[in-house]
């Protein structure tokens, strides 16, 4: 009897934190609606503050991902704040979480890479020397950016059944799952494969000239990326 009731209230904890969190982002989403993006960025503050200690990963995952978008409205966010903030989360998160704040981490570094590109080309004939890659990645060489990104992209890759034993729709609110036309059949793997693909692929010089032998099968069943 007396396991069954510590059963019951830890039921009962658990049931009534997760619709303490539903209540906190209706109220989140009607101010981001009216617009309202200080109160906004209080409430999301405090949300992420709740879930990092109730241990609740989901929540505090998508709570950050919300920080960051507001972030950027309020005062446009560098990619080098975007950049420490993901790194930090990789190193505390466990389970899928560490790959889900990687994925946002490469697209950082990508977006960092692409917007460099004007000033690589006009200083072409300016060597970046030094073979210890600098904290700031501002101050990255395009050689240090393809490094770091071709890293990335294996560690994303690197616990292959991690990915392939978690659904899509475990972690759907954490992901632009729209972009796949909602299909929550698929696993972890297979979306960050495709997507990689879809947003990368045909449309970064990086990726093209540097993941060649990248393969997807049109039924999904199977996906790699092999970089080189």
């Amino acid at each position: 009897m007396r396991y069954l009731t510590i059963i019951f209230l830890l039921l009962n904890s658990f049931f009534m934190h997760a619709q303490d969190f539903q209540e906190q982002w209706k109220e989140i989403y009607v101010l981001e609606q009216k617009q309202s993006y200080k109160t906004l960025q209080k409430k999301v503050d405090d949300l992420y503050k709740s879930a990092t200690k109730s241990k609740n990963q989901q929540q505090q995952a998508k709570a950050l991902l919300f920080q960051l978008k507001v972030e950027n409205v309020l005062k446009e966010t560098t990619y080098q704040q975007k950049a420490t903030r993901l790194q930090k989360q990789i190193k505390q998160a466990s389970g899928v979480y560490p790959f889900i704040y990687r994925w946002y981490y490469l697209k950082t570094l990508l977006a960092a890479y692409e917007a460099k590109q004007n000033y690589w080309r006009r200083n072409s004939l300016v060597e970046t020397t030094t073979t210890t890659l600098p904290e700031e990645i501002d101050l990255w060489s395009e050689k240090q950016f393809k490094q770091q990104i071709i890293e990335q992209v294996n560690l994303l890759f690197a616990e292959e059944m991690v990915l392939k034993n978690t659904p899509l729709s475990q972690i759907k609110e954490l992901v632009d799952y729209d972009a796949i036309d909602n299909n929550l059949n698929q696993n972890a793997y297979e979306f960050f494969a495709t997507t990689f693909i879809k947003d990368y692929a045909f449309n970064s010089y990086l990726v093209k000239d540097n993941f060649t032998n990248i393969e997807i099968f049109d039924d999904h069943s199977c996906i790699a990326v092999h970089p080189f």
